[in-house]
């Protein structure tokens, strides 16, 4: 039986190390997700984050809490962080719009309007 067409490439340095670590150290990242759905959720990322239990988070920038989770990000420029890809709200509970108009993006909506994980389209018989 043939190996492999091709041989994996051999990363000539670790991300452990391109963060400071020395070499074949085993690293830990904690991140944390869903900043800017909730202020509760705000605030303990941040206290996570300035109390060395998560080094890094993910703003999730459709939520209604999003502009105070960017407003403590701008007061808070040392805090790493990305951004969290959010097309649908799956909650039921607490539901959020989408960022561009309504009309431009009809495949993202509910029958609410709302950016909703059973948004598209449907079929009936």
């Amino acid at each position: 039986m043939a190996g492999p067409a091709f041989e994996p490439a051999t990363p000539s340095v670790q991300s452990s190390e391109l963060l400071g670590f020395p070499p074949g150290a085993r690293v830990l990242i904690v991140n944390c997700d869903d900043l800017g759905m909730y202020d509760a959720i705000n605030a303990a990322v941040v206290d996570s984050i300035e109390k060395g239990i998560a080094s890094s988070c993910s703003l999730m920038a459709p939520c209604p809490s999003a502009p105070r989770a960017m407003h403590l990000l701008r007061q808070r420029p040392e805090i790493p962080f990305g951004i969290h890809l959010t097309l649908v709200c799956d909650t039921d509970q607490y539901r959020w719009g989408p960022l561009a108009a309504k009309e431009k993006v009809p495949s993202l909506l509910d029958d609410a309007g709302t950016a909703g994980a059973d948004a598209g389209p449907t079929t009936s018989s």
